[in-house]
């Protein structure tokens, strides 16, 4: 029964999240630093060290692939900054890709980012940035976190999901308010049904 319990609940919330998404400007710049930590480690499949607060020597996360091959993180929460913000931000990190020399560099922000703005940053960054996928905006941040299958991430970050569930607790009332004390059977199917519909006003 706990489990049927857990996994009505786990449906509910993909259910809220799939209407309010994410909401990444709840998190402060540490947090960010290590969500984005927690996204290359789960995708790299390396463990990736982060680095105390202004001692980063540039950079926010690195990590080893290969054969002994450096890998390097770096995080930029601009989550309301324009796209032209965002690419002066990565440019001035060249510098300090030069002294580091990585093999590989990963570049995460929480800003959107256009085709042309990836572009750019991959060719200002060249040659430490391979590849278009290894450089992450919010729409890509935005799509991982929604994979059930990283939901294990999204639960360290509880930040993420706060504001979606004021929201529907405000909307549904006491049903939400049950689903979140534990008390779903027989009401997950009700509340999924109202989600739904609220859906439909979007």
């Amino acid at each position: 029964r706990a489990i049927s319990s857990a996994k009505n609940t786990h449906r509910v919330f993909f259910a809220i999240i799939q209407i309010m998404k994410y909401d990444l400007t709840n998190l402060d710049s540490r947090a960010f630093e290590a969500l984005c930590a927690d996204i290359v480690k789960k995708e790299t499949k390396e463990r990736v060290e982060i680095f105390s607060a202004g001692m980063d020597g540039g950079i926010d996360g690195r990590f080893w692939f290969g054969d002994n091959k450096k890998g390097v993180l770096q995080a930029k929460h601009y989550p309301v900054a324009s796209s032209n913000v965002i690419k002066s931000a990565a440019t001035r990190e060249l510098p300090k890709m030069q002294l580091i020399k990585p093999d590989r560099y990963i570049f995460m922000t929480s800003g959107k980012l256009s085709v042309s703005s990836k572009d750019h940053i991959k060719n200002a960054l060249s040659p430490y940035i391979l590849r278009e996928d290894d450089i992450w905006g919010y729409d890509e941040i935005q799509t991982y976190l929604l994979q059930e299958d990283n939901f294990d991430i999204v639960q360290k970050y509880p930040q993420l999901f706060v504001y979606s569930t004021q929201i529907l607790q405000r909307v549904f009332g006491d049903s939400f308010k049950i689903l979140l004390q534990g008390g779903v059977n027989g009401r997950s199917g009700f509340l999924l049904d109202e989600i739904k519909n609220y859906a439909k006003k979007f």
